[in-house]
């Protein structure tokens, strides 16, 4: 089994609201982007199977993996020792390599964060998400700008 570990520059913070619900913030920058996406291909071509990320500024760990069954439909989270483990379902783990690889080829993304699907039967408590934002996000088109662009198209 293939363990992978990176430190990332921002932060990974845990909050737990009640018996039933939590919160886990990945934050990134666009260098974190660029080794997360790396290590997600990795998991995605089975090159390796846990790829763990500690932030420089926090104590939380959260250790990835793709899941067993690849027509799993959600993925899932439980804590285990002060580590997240997170397995994550073939879908999440594409639509994660997306929103990273639009943060590496523009410098930013439509939107500052995602949320991946998790299953209500976490360990954790039903009502939880997982976030992954980002620093940077695009700035939103004015109508003229818009035109500008589409007359050129």
């Amino acid at each position: 089994m293939i363990k992978r570990f990176i430190e990332i520059e921002n932060t990974i913070k845990f909050k737990t609201y009640n018996q039933d619900e939590w919160e886990l913030l990945l934050k990134i920058n666009r260098n974190d982007a660029i080794k997360l996406l790396l290590e997600m291909h990795l998991l995605e071509y089975s090159l390796a199977q846990i790829v763990s990320v500690k932030s420089k500024t926090t104590s939380e760990i959260i250790a990835f993996s793709l899941s067993e069954n690849p027509n799993e439909k959600i993925s899932t989270i439980e804590k285990i020792n002060n580590k997240l483990k997170i397995s994550l379902s073939p879908n999440n783990l594409q639509y994660l390599i997306s929103f990273l690889l639009r943060y590496y080829r523009d410098s930013h993304t439509p939107t500052n964060h995602i949320h991946l699907d998790i299953s209500e039967k976490s360990p954790l408590g039903k009502s939880g998400d997982v976030i992954i934002e980002t620093e940077d996000e695009s700035n939103p088109l004015s109508g003229e700008e818009l035109e500008k662009l589409l007359k050129n198209v």
